[in-house]
């Protein structure tokens, strides 16, 4: 199982929108995320799974399938480590939330 960790340097704000701005003050970037990705990268603490991960997500968007929240959730993934939002690590099972 992979663990995911949100990268520390980034501040969020949420807008009354439900977008979040991640502003990290070293480099003087900035990306705007949209309500779902950015309830996603806040869940991404290094301790819970991507299993657990989605099992809230399904949670909080109940009119979603686990198989689309997990298709979202592996697309989210991949452009947030691009973005270097986002690290993907090994896992230790007795830590899963």
């Amino acid at each position: 199982m992979r663990s995911i960790a949100k990268n520390r340097n980034y501040s969020p704000t949420v807008l009354p929108d439900g977008s979040w701005i991640l502003f990290d003050a070293d480099t003087a970037s900035t990306v705007v995320l949209t309500p779902p990705a950015g309830i996603y990268w806040e869940l991404c603490d290094g301790v819970r799974t991507q299993s657990a991960i989605v099992r809230t997500m399904c949670e909080l968007y109940p009119d979603q399938t686990i198989e689309t929240i997990s298709t979202d959730i592996e697309r989210m993934t991949a452009q947030l480590v691009d973005l270097d939002l986002l690290q993907v690590g090994a896992f230790l099972p007795a830590m899963e939330v």
